[in-house]
């Protein structure tokens, strides 16, 4: 091997153990003594905890390296905290409120969580006061709807604000990942065009580039994506055996625990009983995670058309497919698999249904 080869093989090998993050959590955690305390991998849904240790004198210590600057969480039966994991030490509390302080990009998380939070206590406020209001009162509603609308949108402005100044660390990524639902699509777009490399690297902002691009699955005037799942009975059907047979499908996103969900369904099933001598079929996909309670689900609401699901709950892979986050939620297909209806409730199902089914 020449000079020049050693000398580049030693240069690189300095710069991988640079590029090593050595980290040390001290932690404090009151009344938990004998407890484990676990630290995992923020980032990633891994079931693995990346070290554990034991309560002791209302403390507990970590120690260790990762290859770069990471989010994690420390937990001790139902106490979390999260935290990044950089350089230094990194003073951690388990105990309410958490907080994870002490090293430079630990503080402006907190810093920024502490703006955030700061409209807690005017949310607090107001569903208190909905909690008194009686069912009469609907002004008064109004009024707190109104109330509620402009603390979300002067805390949502502060969002903004700390994730435009964090654009060149992990921070942004967290905050981006969080309150993503609060950002149009347009926002969103926007803060990942200015993110920074290191912004863009990191498993939240992954996960909300991820999401964007299922999202415009759904949207009016895409081509459906098909999703296979299992039957009532086991047997693995696609929205493909119904969509592209000549009929408008309706995609309903439901389970039998979601309660706006059961509210929904019986304006499905009129739909369903007027439109589909027309033409007209329905297709169920439910987030329901136990096969019991989704067959006592479709009992229960009188659902006799097609349904599906993989009982993953929230992490149903056909919801994932159109980043469905919330439900119920419908997209409504043409006969030609295109989608013409997104989010159709109540009598909006029947008044588009009346439109193309004439």
């Amino acid at each position: 091997m020449n000079r020049i080869s050693i000398t580049t093989c030693a240069l690189c090998m300095s710069l991988a153990a640079s590029a090593q993050v050595n980290y040390t959590i001290k932690g404090t955690a009151s009344g938990m003594d004998g407890q484990t305390v676990y630290l995992n991998d923020a980032e990633n849904s891994q079931t693995t905890a990346m070290d554990s240790v034991i309560i002791s004198n209302n403390a507990f210590t970590f120690k260790g390296t990762q290859p770069k600057v990471c989010f994690a969480t420390v937990s001790a039966g139902r106490a979390r905290t999260t935290l990044i994991l950089e350089d230094g030490t990194v003073n951690v509390s388990l105990n309410s409120p958490g907080k994870a302080t002490g090293t430079p990009t630990n503080d402006i998380l907190e810093a920024c969580n502490e703006k955030i939070n700061a409209f807690n206590s005017e949310y607090k406020a107001l569903r208190q006061q909905a909690s008194e209001l009686k069912e009469e009162d609907k002004a008064k509603m109004l009024e707190l709807e109104k109330k509620w609308e402009d603390v979300s949108n002067r805390q949502t402005a502060v969002v903004k604000e700390c994730i435009n100044q964090n654009l060149n660390n992990i921070v942004g990524a967290q905050l981006l990942r969080r309150f993503e639902s609060s950002l149009s699509s347009e926002e969103v777009t926007k803060i990942l065009a200015a993110a920074s490399p290191v912004m863009k690297e990191n498993g939240y902002t992954q996960a909300v580039i991820k999401h964007q691009v299922a999202m415009k699955r759904a949207e009016v005037g895409q081509k459906y994506t098909d999703v296979k799942m299992k039957d009532v009975n086991g047997q693995e059907v696609a929205l493909s055996d119904y969509i592209g047979k000549g009929k408008y499908v309706l995609i309903d996103f439901w389970a039998s625990w979601c309660g706006p969900c059961r509210g929904e369904m019986p304006h499905v099933k009129a739909a369903y009983e007027k439109f589909a001598p027309k033409g007209f079929e329905v297709v169920g996909i439910s987030l329901d995670s136990k096969k019991e309670a989704w067959m006592k689900g479709i009992k229960d609401l009188g659902i006799t058309w097609p349904q599906m699901s993989d009982l993953k709950g929230w992490k149903c892979e056909g919801a994932a497919v159109y980043g469905i986050r919330a439900i119920p939620a419908t997209l409504l297909v043409d006969p030609n698999g295109m989608i013409i209806g997104k989010n159709l409730r109540g009598e909006e199902i029947e008044k588009k249904l009346n439109e193309v089914l004439k």
